[in-house]
């Protein structure tokens, strides 16, 4: 390991090395150039060899110039957590370091380690340690004693040094490769050199983790730090959940700090959560990448061993809450009141929202039996005493914004929808303060008071006027209004998976679509190396996404951002691409990254809905049993990846086959795929994908493309 980190701090300073190598050679050949050529060609490289100068030498200056940004949360002072204190101090003297100069409390459910190490990261300064108030509110004091243990350890082992080095190395080398320009000759030839020193620098990150939860088991004993680990995704779960419920109440009232914390500690402690059992064995099943930061939940719980490796230091037992060291309470609470939590806050208000407004539309289509059309289109039903069938129709699907037990959840999804429309068209905004109704504020910090025109809209046809005209006094046109507050969440029509001639002797093999191409790849060549669901439903997104742009009915704009745009909303004439071209239409110009994440679980159910019976029937296999068979779904999974093949071969690198590659790839399954020995093709298609928005979007989902998560050296 400790040849590793030398290797991965010379590759550093070599990637600087490398990059002035590459302005002196540019340099040189221009030099040479402008003798017998002149202009032209020597002009090109000369202005090239700035460029390569500048992109390198702008952010090694930002890098040696850096200051310390300032610490998030809540500073908790040794006179208010004496305990608390007191017990840092002890693990600090078991695993043999100083103690931190600061413990700050933060809202994340995590805890780490930063140190104010100077400008390249070498010099001993300031010593924070955070611990989020999740972890407090649900740990023991045993398994925050690991918790601490872990993140101490980092700095008895000597990891802080190389893991501030790391991250800030990694800031500077992607600034670089970004002012150099990604697509350059010059940039591609500092992405691989970069690629490299991120193959080693990450792997000796994801050591220290496993290191640092040794010195944790040395402190707090095996069955606390497996508790400590294991615990994390539940408490993830319930922590979101909490933050839910707490909007929830926030449309009738709103709930103090107070409330919230006990809300959040009732969801751990009743194990209550939907899909709660699951998170334990599931957070073991994420993507296992050379870009993670961290080793999986799995690799990390094998090291500490089993039950029969229990121990506990004598004494160190305690099965109190950890929120128990801290004396002052109003510390703890005052975390929650930090503007990074009240924004969070904010952001989901603003997406409870846009569900209950999805919620609305969906009862209107219901109640006219037609298409969605937006807010002009509910407050038709509800001019023309249609209030008592979106009613009845909204009953059975209690929403978000009802769930605190309102008997009005007409009036509370109208409200919803017009907050949502108002603050779409980035007219009004939301504000959130503890205890208080949840308020919606106009560009000039006005309240809008909507509430009481609402209800009597909602209750008398004849005040739904007074309504339109005040929607239009305060510049909200409702004919513009989105027919999907927040895209993905309703289903999309799967369409059918069906032959061009079903009637022919054979039926002729049915029009696959690229998510039917992916699924189908990853299903039969996945193995072990399938993509859990998350990756795949970004992947299949993706691909429904790609064959809308080659149809070109989309098109994604800003470069590698890539803003999703409709460019022609004619019907394709598929009904699962269509229902996905309406969702794109009827939304926002999100990005594409955010478009996977709001759409993928969507795509992923409607393209395993289509191929479920695709080529299904039921015939005697060679033992005589009457069993389930796919011979059409076979052929036309080999069909598929021979058409891919073909391409490749042929150096065909546009098209549908060569997209499906890019997908494969995006979704590290090209290996599985084609083999091993296909090393040309899935460099050619590695090197398109880097420039394909969809592909970047697909990589930032699943995480290979963003950052480090800390200034130092991590957290648990």
């Amino acid at each position: 390991m400790r040849i590793r980190a030398v290797v991965a701090a010379s590759l550093l300073a070599g990637f600087y090395l490398v990059g002035l190598a590459l302005i002196g050679s540019l340099l040189w050949l221009a030099v040479q150039l402008w003798g017998p050529l002149g202009g032209g060609i020597a002009g090109d490289v000369s202005v090239l060899a700035a460029a390569v100068a500048i992109g390198l030498a702008v952010p090694t200056w930002q890098l040696l110039r850096a200051r310390p940004e300032a610490p998030d949360g809540v500073s908790l002072g040794e006179e208010q957590a004496p305990a608390l204190w007191h017990l840092v101090q002890e693990v600090a003297d078991a695993v043999g370091t100083r103690v931190p100069d600061e413990i700050r409390l933060v809202t994340e459910v995590n805890a780490a380690v930063w140190e104010d190490a100077g400008r390249v990261g070498l010099r001993r300064g300031q010593r924070i340690l955070y611990v989020g108030v999740p972890l407090l509110q649900a740990l023991t004091v045993t398994q925050m004693r690991a918790v601490v243990a872990h993140e101490l350890g980092h700095y008895a082992r000597g990891h802080a040094a190389f893991g501030t080095v790391a991250y800030r190395g990694s800031r500077s080398i992607v600034r670089t490769i970004d002012g150099v320009g990604p697509e350059r000759a010059a940039g591609l030839l500092l992405t691989a050199y970069a690629a490299l020193y991120f193959a080693v620098a990450l792997a000796v990150l994801r050591r220290l983790e496993l290191e640092a939860d040794l010195a944790a088991v040395r402190v707090a004993g095996a069955r606390a730090t497996r508790e400590a680990l294991k615990a994390l995704p539940r408490l993830a779960v319930a922590w979101s959940a909490a933050v839910d419920r707490c909007i929830d109440v926030a449309w009738q009232r709103g709930r103090t700090t107070a409330e919230m914390l006990d809300v959040y500690r009732s969801l751990v402690a009743q194990r209550s959560l939907a899909g709660s059992r699951e998170v334990g064995s599931a957070a073991g099943a994420t993507l296992t990448s050379r870009w993670n930061t961290h080793p999986p939940l799995t690799e990390r719980l094998s090291l500490i061993g089993g039950e029969e490796s229990d121990h506990e230091p004598a004494g160190q037992s305690d099965p109190r809450a950890a929120v128990d060291l801290v004396v002052d309470r109003d510390a703890v609470a005052a975390t929650l009141d930090t503007e990074a939590f009240v924004t969070t806050l904010e952001v989901v208000v603003r997406f409870a929202a846009e569900r209950g407004a999805d919620e609305l539309y969906a009862a209107a289509a219901d109640v006219t039996g037609t298409k969605r059309r937006g807010l002009g289109g509910v407050l038709d039903i509800l001019e023309t005493g249609g209030g008592e069938a979106l009613r009845i129709a909204l009953s059975g699907n209690a929403g978000s914004v009802d769930a605190a037990g309102t008997d009005n959840p007409l009036t509370d999804h109208v409200e919803a929808a017009i907050s949502a429309a108002f603050v779409a068209s980035k007219q009004a905004r939301w504000t959130y303060v503890w205890g208080q109704r949840l308020a919606l504020r106009s560009g000039d910090d006005a309240p809008l008071a909507l509430r009481p025109l609402v209800a009597r809209a909602c209750a008398d046809p004849r005040w739904v006027r007074s309504l339109r005209a005040h929607l239009r006094e305060c510049g909200l046109d409702e004919a513009t209004a989105a027919t999907w507050a927040l895209p993905g969440r309703a289903a999309l029509d799967p369409g059918t998976l069906v032959g061009t001639d079903p009637q022919a002797s054979p039926p002729e093999p049915p029009e696959l679509l690229l998510p039917d191409e992916l699924l189908l790849l990853t299903q039969r060549w996945g193995g072990r190396s399938r993509p859990n669901t998350d990756v795949l439903d970004a992947a299949l997104a993706a691909a429904a996404l790609a064959e809308l742009r080659i149809r070109q009915r989309i098109e994604l704009a800003d470069g590698r951002l890539g803003i999703v745009r409709v460019r022609d909303p004619t019907p394709t004439g598929d009904r699962f691409l269509d229902s996905v071209l309406a969702r794109i239409d009827a939304g926002p110009a999100f990005p594409a990254y955010e478009w996977l994440q709001t759409i993928g679980p969507d795509v992923a159910t409607a393209a395993y809905e289509r191929g479920r019976s695709f080529g299904r029937h039921w015939a005697y296999n060679e033992n005589g049993r009457y069993t389930l068979q796919y011979p059409e779904r076979e052929a036309a999974l080999h069909t598929t990846r021979s058409r891919l093949v073909e391409a490749l071969r042929t150096g065909e690198y546009e098209g549908s086959p060569a997209v499906l590659g890019m997908l494969l790839w995006a979704t590290e399954m090209l290996k599985p795929v084609l083999g091993r020995t296909a090393l040309i093709p899935r460099f050619w298609l590695g090197r398109l994908a880097a420039r394909d928005p969809l592909m970047i979007a697909i990589r930032t989902v699943i995480g290979l493309y963003m950052p480090l998560p800390s200034d130092g050296s991590g957290g648990s």
